[in-house]
């Protein structure tokens, strides 16, 4: 049944994409000038891409935000990240937010 109570119209037009220009130079801190996939120093701007593709989370989220070379971030696409980034993600936006101060 498609209609007011599923919500089609909301899932489909709901969820809008924000600019994500200055989260970049957060995570070129967080991440000490490295890509997320690869740990290669980044030339540039670099990329900001969805560890969860929006696809899947269409949430503009900090946690869900990396930073990364653009090919990287064009190889990806909107697939999953693979599993050994889990880690990764996890020291980034976990262990890291237990050492800021509240």
């Amino acid at each position: 049944m498609i209609g007011p109570s599923v919500g089609l119209e909301n899932f489909i037009f709901g969820s809008s994409r924000q600019a994500l220009g200055r989260v970049g130079d957060v995570l070129r801190d967080l991440q000490g000038g490295t890509s997320f996939y690869g740990n290669k120093v980044i030339q540039g701007n670099g990329e900001v891409d969805h560890l969860i593709p929006w696809r899947c989370y269409p949430i503009d989220l900090g946690h869900n935000f990396v930073l990364a070379h653009a090919s990287c971030n064009w190889s990806k696409r909107d697939f999953l990240a693979a599993p050994e980034y889990r880690d990764a993600w996890y020291e980034q936006n976990i262990l890291t937010s237990q050492d800021v101060p509240h």
